[in-house]
């Protein structure tokens, strides 16, 4: 079994998202089962880090990064060792290749 670790940033987006959705969208039930589905499918990962797609990969740290789909959300990783790494949460409708290269030049 695999370890999960959020970065920072992935923390926020966890957090940003579901306010948004009860705020802003007013749907407080919608915005609590984002939350949940988000957060299981980052833990899934535990046991099928590997099943997301291919992203891309960074030369310069070695790393491919996956992605996963959650209802209008991509979660963003990668796999170290026995730890998964969630990098970033994002609108599946954003330009997700440049946020990847924003990545790969230590934006991400």
């Amino acid at each position: 079994m695999y370890n999960i670790r959020f970065t920072e940033r992935a923390l926020i987006k966890l957090d940003e998202i579901p306010n948004y959705i009860a705020y802003i969208l007013f749907d407080p039930f919608a915005a609590e089962k984002y939350y949940n589905d988000i957060f299981k499918a980052a833990y899934s990962l535990e046991h099928f880090p590997n099943r997301g797609s291919l992203l891309g990969h960074d030369e310069l740290t070695n790393r491919d990064y996956r992605k996963i789909f959650v209802h209008n959300y991509t979660i963003i990783y990668y796999v170290e060792g026995d730890t998964v790494y969630i990098v970033d949460i994002l609108y599946s409708a954003s330009d997700i290749a440049s946020k990847f290269e924003g990545e790969v030049n230590g934006n991400f």
